[in-house]
């Protein structure tokens, strides 16, 4: 009996610490910036070759945070200060968490909780249902990084060169681990080790054992960078503002292999099959050989690209400072389609359940996907006639799959009255209209109609009357004068 119960205890354990140890394909969800603590960047998420917007939502300034979409909830930050949750399906604010600087940093989700960093200085731990603070830690400059959140541990960096463990329930600090330089991109977790970057005058990428925060390597770059690192396969990939693609073995920090592009890489890796995606300031995507840094394809954008690529099965997924939408395919690079907003894009794209979210410098956040008609449902009795918009469509029970927008129904049957209304449809809206029909009477009575005089048969009548009474007052004058001028009779 007590081997059955350490035998639960140890698989209870397991499944616990599996729970808040988010990796690669593991979810659905896009829980944190680029997907899961190691930053792959990769959705099993699959996604139609055409798709159109579905919503948008205005902030009050601009977006550089990346979304985190998780629970049918859409979590970004705004430059207006404030954490928003959205409604994944249809873009309704659910609420917003006013803190007290720009955010620039991307959103962390994990159990019940949401978690964000404040050019403030602040981490924020919030309810992710509610909004409601749980907790908050303050460091000693801006954040601009994105927290990584694994085994109860969020590790984030900040401005003022630290690298900072803390307790994901209760803010408490567990360790911190000083860089050289304030660093801006975001920490990998995988297999009990931590990489983050120094920053901008450090130049190096770290390795910290993720219990203890103690170094175990680094490697020194050319320069220092906003990419983040990403790791898959037991090695690290990173850009640099040294214009190089490295490959780094994650165990050891030996170099693997660089690949120099023609321009500075903010962009972070994302990395599937063997394949590393990259973006470049030379106005270029690039495709790689995970293992040997073969150039596989690349894709010119005639735009800088700031955005990090989000990948699926079968295509790719990135913003660009021309303020599109690009979505590219995976083997080939060629392009499958781009969206134009109207502001650049520095944010980065999620891929979550057939949808693309992502922010954009004109404030809005957009949410892309297959246009899935609405399914009206028409029911009457007896059964009648349907027609929408003036077209005939068939007799009820009458089930209709139609576009977004307005529509004129009417449903008619002789000797009944006929039934008229106009409805909206939204994507994917399941609508009934349900009529009993009433009967008209059988038989009639006849209508008499009282027509009023028309103004021009007034006007004749008065003329008449008028031409009498006229050729009366003539009458009487000649009668008057005839009578006033016959001679008086002579009296003799």
């Amino acid at each position: 009996m007590k081997k059955i119960l350490m035998c639960f205890t140890a698989i209870g354990l397991i499944l616990f610490l599996w729970k808040f140890n988010i990796n690669a394909n593991e979810t659905n969800d896009w829980p944190m910036f680029r997907h899961d603590s190691h930053h792959t960047g990769y959705s099993t998420c699959e996604l139609p070759d055409e798709v159109d917007l579905l919503w948008k939502y205005k902030t009050d300034d601009f977006i550089l945070s990346s979304p985190a979409v998780v629970d049918g909830k859409l979590y970004v930050g705004s430059h207006d200060h404030y954490l928003y949750c959205l409604d994944a399906e249809t873009g309704r604010l659910v609420w917003k968490y006013k803190t007290n600087n720009r955010i620039r940093s991307s959103p962390a989700v994990a159990e019940d909780k949401v978690y964000i960093g404040s050019w403030d200085s602040n981490l924020y731990c919030l309810d992710k249902d509610t909004g409601r603070l749980i907790w908050e830690y303050k460091t000693d400059a801006r954040i601009g990084s994105s927290p990584a959140i694994v085994n109860k541990k969020v590790y984030v960096a900040s401005w003022d060169r630290y690298i900072y463990c803390l307790d994901a329930d209760m803010g408490e600090l567990l360790w911190k681990y000083k860089t050289q330089g304030g660093a801006r991109s975001s920490p990998a977790v995988a297999e009990g080790k931590v990489y983050p970057i120094g920053g901008d005058w450090d130049n190096y990428i770290y390795c910290l054992d993720a219990d203890m925060g103690e170094l175990l390597w680094k490697y020194k770059i050319g320069k220092g960078t906003y990419s983040s690192p990403a790791v898959a396969e037991g090695k690290v990939y990173i850009g640099s503002f040294d214009t190089h693609i490295y490959c780094l073995g994650a165990s050891t920090g030996k170099l693997i292999w660089k690949y120099k592009t023609g321009g500075e890489v903010w962009s972070s890796p994302a990395v599937y099959a063997n394949r590393v995606y990259v973006a470049s300031y030379d106005q270029h995507v690039y495709c790689l050989n995970a293992s040997t840094g073969e150039v596989l394809w690349q894709k010119p954008i005639s735009i800088e690209i700031y955005s990090s690529p989000a990948i699926t099965n079968d295509k790719m997924y990135v913003g660009a400072k021309d303020a599109c939408v690009y979505c590219l395919d995976t083997t080939t690079g060629d392009l499958l389609w781009k969206y134009q907003t109207d502001g650049e894009i520095e944010s980065s794209p999620a891929v979550v359940n057939g949808r693309i979210y992502i922010g954009s410098y004109d404030r809005h956040v957009y949410c892309f996907g297959e246009i899935q008609k609405a399914t009206l449902s028409i029911n009457s009795d007896p059964s009648a006639s349907v027609y929408i918009n003036d077209v005939y469509e068939g007799e009820t029970p009458l089930n209709i799959k139609l576009e977004k927008g307005e529509y004129g129904i009417r449903i008619e049957k002789e000797n009944y009255e006929t039934h008229v209304e106009v409805i909206e449809l939204s994507h994917g809206e399941y609508k009934e209209v349900s009529v009993i029909m009433v009967r008209t009477s059988s038989t009639t009575s006849p209508i008499t109609r009282t027509t009023p005089p028309s103004t021009t048969t007034s006007f004749h009548n008065l003329v008449t009357y008028f031409g009498i009474v006229v050729a009366i007052i003539i009458l009487i004058l000649v009668v008057y004068r005839a009578m006033k001028k016959k001679p008086r009779r002579k009296i003799e």
